[in-house]
């Protein structure tokens, strides 16, 4: 029986501000369980914490997942919300 391989996913974690909804925290663990509904392996974690998005030179974990992304590091980027990215 062939077994089918999981696919390697990154996590990217971003937080603005300590007032938004979602801990770094709860976000790690809310992607966790839709990675494990996917059948992810999660490979990669990239966090930028207490920066704002509009800047991606200050996001070094935005940049570093990119710079992974290309280099084929992982398969599929998992984020809890696109306001995140």
């Amino acid at each position: 029986m062939i077994q089918k391989q999981k696919l390697r996913a990154a996590q990217y974690i971003r937080m603005s501000t300590s007032s938004q909804d979602a801990s770094p925290e709860q976000q790690q663990q809310q992607l966790a369980i839709l990675a494990e509904q996917a059948g992810y392996d999660v490979t990669h974690t990239f966090e930028d914490l207490s920066l704002s998005g509009t800047k991606v030179r200050r996001r070094t974990g935005f940049r570093n997942m990119l710079k992974a992304a290309i280099a084929a590091e992982f398969d599929v980027i998992l984020v809890l919300s696109l306001i995140h990215i």
